[in-house]
């Protein structure tokens, strides 16, 4: 079993590798170990554990071997050990930091990288390579992969501002088509957008279980608060809950099956009410260091607070995702009304989304097209279908601090065009965040 606090408490490892290597020190019996060429296939050197248990240069020789095959849990098991006879090489630590990222323990890994960085001695050899392994490895912006029986919590406290926080379209008048002629009406000063601040709170709670030879069942659980002191009316309240099977990307297993469960509540203080079910699932393939997945999702999308506008969503999916840096994801789909009479009657739905990953800096971009099926309303521009396009942007810097937590600034923009005024919508703000992770 691998020590606990080696892993979570990273800032502390040079005292509890002392302490461990001297406690190990008088158990050892003095056999003689003669460390294999590097090149001697990894099963061929394990036979040499009995004897060489004691030896950092073999521990850590046998932990490289295995993060080249992507063993990443085993070589955690040996270049701890190692790290308990010779705590000071950076070597070391830095394939220890490897193997921490690629388990999905990126905070570990980011910090005890940091800390190799922070020595004034560190060989400039050493240097460049530390260096290069934060820029190209896992950041703490991905969301680690769950293992069986892993049960990980983070919260987050985020702190902003927004241009209009209720959403609102940028009119002071409203077009009106009557049969013989066109109305401006004037609108209300409370539909204009209301810039404020805004903090938000979230929970998760995330649950690895179920562990097969191909996957690994995951649970997860979010609740998230939205507050405005500046506009109350724009407070909200939304839970997310989700049960995936997630595949393992295995180069002899091609095509391994996914299958997932969403629910999502919405509730805001000036009364929207929203529910959604969704179900799905599909295939999942390697391709290289990479993973594309096709299938199918089928949503039940409930207005609560207006029930002539629920529908049923049905549509294909397809993402691509690489190394953890970047991936893609596009969905085309129809939501069909519950009611016939709903405004717009059957809609398409087609988006496309991106996310990039380089060093510190986060970048999310999505793009999104509907497009009714019949007129949405006779008084808006005589009865036309609706149409929209949606395009949104996020970019973040990340600042780790410490093993668990990591501070974020970030500035978020997004427009929604439409044919229909009423539906023409501009937002952008900025903020600051604070994530624990546990």
């Amino acid at each position: 079993m691998r020590p606990i606090f080696i892993r979570k408490h990273t800032a502390a490892l040079a005292t509890a590798t002392v302490l461990n290597a001297t406690l190990l020190a008088a158990f050892d019996a003095g056999a003689a170990c003669v460390v294999p060429p590097f090149s001697t296939p990894v099963e061929a050197q394990l036979q040499y554990l009995p004897q060489c248990q004691h030896d950092p240069v073999y521990l850590a020789q046998i932990g490289r071997l295995l993060n080249a095959q992507k063993r990443y849990g085993e070589a955690l098991d040996h270049l701890e050990r190692a790290l308990m006879f010779d705590s000071e090489s950076a070597d070391i630590q830095l394939d220890y930091a490897l193997a921490l990222a690629g388990e999905g323990d990126w905070l570990s890994a980011v910090a005890l990288l940091d800390t190799l960085l922070a020595q004034t001695a560190l060989p400039a050899s050493i240097r460049l390579a530390v260096q290069q392994a934060k820029d190209r490895g896992t950041m703490p912006s991905t969301p680690p992969a769950l293992t069986a029986s892993t049960l990980r919590f983070s919260a987050q406290l985020r702190a902003g501002t927004d241009n209009n926080l209720l959403g609102s379209p940028r009119l002071d008048q409203l077009t009106i088509s009557l049969p013989n002629e066109v109305l401006a009406l004037p609108l209300d000063g409370t539909m204009q957008p209301r810039a404020g601040a805004y903090h938000r709170t979230d929970a998760r709670v995330e649950w690895g279980f179920g562990k097969t030879a191909h996957g690994v069942w995951e649970l997860s659980a979010n609740m998230s608060q939205r507050r405005s002191p500046d506009v109350p009316e724009a407070d909200s309240h939304q839970d997310d809950f989700s049960l995936e099977y997630a595949p393992h990307s295995q180069p002899d297993h091609p095509l391994a099956p996914y299958v997932f469960l969403t629910r999502s509540t919405f509730n805001a203080v000036r009364g929207t009410q929203f529910t959604q079910w969704g179900i799905g699932g599909g295939v999942q393939t390697p391709i290289g260091e990479c993973s594309l997945r096709w299938g199918g999702e089928w949503q039940d999308r409930s207005i609560v607070s207006n029930p002539l506008l629920s529908g049923l969503y049905a549509g294909t999916s397809v993402s691509w995702r690489c190394n953890k840096h970047w991936q893609w994801a596009f969905k085309v789909g129809k939501d069909r009304p519950l009611n016939p009479e709903r405004p717009g009657g059957l809609q398409h739905i087609a988006s496309l989304r991106g996310l990039f990953l380089k060093g510190n800096w986060l970048w999310d971009n999505e793009f999104s097209h509907t497009h009714d099926s019949t007129g949405y309303s006779p008084l808006l521009d005589y009865d036309a279908a609706r149409s929209t396009n949606r395009f949104s942007t996020r970019l973040e810097y990340h600042i780790p601090i410490g093993a668990h937590w990591l501070a974020a600034l970030g500035v978020e923009w997004s427009r929604q065009d439409s044919n229909l005024a009423l539906f023409q919508v501009q937002n952008w703000g900025t903020y600051a965040s604070l994530r624990w992770v546990w």
